[in-house]
């Protein structure tokens, strides 16, 4: 191998050992200063306990065909205003009581409860 091309390996391990740490608890953290791009097939997140997103301003989830949010339990939508289909009405606002099909949706402080 050249001269050349070692320092070029060796400067995209240290952009790699600088991009993912890995803690002595086993805990893996990715980092990288403008956006992280995962392709494939399927890719699959699971957390045994919780699994948390988080955006500093949005969190956009979309699918090419069809989107699927599922709970076993209670699902809680939390937001000042919910829209639905980007509406430009407002579906709901804190404290009101929006008449759905069939359901009815009631938000008191910014939790949403789905009223059967």
């Amino acid at each position: 191998m050249a001269a050349d091309d070692l320092k070029s390996v060796e400067k995209r391990v240290a952009r790699l050992e600088n991009a993912i740490k890995v803690a002595d608890d086993g805990s893996l953290a990715i980092q990288a200063a403008t956006r992280v791009v995962i392709k494939a097939a399927m890719i699959e997140i699971e957390g045994m306990v919780t699994v948390v997103m988080k955006g500093g301003m949005t969190v956009e989830v979309s699918g090419g065909g069809n989107l699927k949010l599922k709970g076993g339990g209670v699902a809680d939508l939390q937001a000042g205003v919910v829209r639905l289909n980007g509406g430009s009405s407002p579906v709901a606002h804190v404290g009101s009581y929006v008449k759905g099909v069939p359901p009815m949706l009631y938000v008191d402080n910014g939790k949403a409860s789905v009223l059967v």
